[in-house]
């Protein structure tokens, strides 16, 4: 008996985002003087890291699991920090 399946990437990449998407929180500061005459601007941008996963196909079939072969290699971003700035202008 031979059996064969695919899976779509979509189901790849969703099953990825629910391992992978537990709460957390990230937090940032801080401590800049401005100058009188001057206004500050405060900038915060996220960051992220990237990882590649290599998925591995399983199949299983009357209670016993078998690897079918196929592999899948995908990225996935992960928000790891928060970067920050204070801008200085003008009046």
């Amino acid at each position: 008996m031979t059996a064969s399946a695919g899976i779509p990437v979509k189901q790849i990449e969703a099953g990825l985002s629910s391992d992978f998407s537990k709460k957390y929180s990230l937090t940032t500061t801080t401590k800049t003087k401005i100058p009188k005459g001057k206004k500050g601007q405060f900038q915060v941008r996220s960051v992220y890291k990237y990882y590649k996963v290599t998925m591995v196909q399983w199949m299983a079939m009357d209670g016993k699991r078998k690897k079918t072969g196929k592999k899948k290699t995908v990225t996935v971003k992960k928000k790891t920090s928060l970067e920050n700035r204070v801008l200085l202008r003008a009046c």
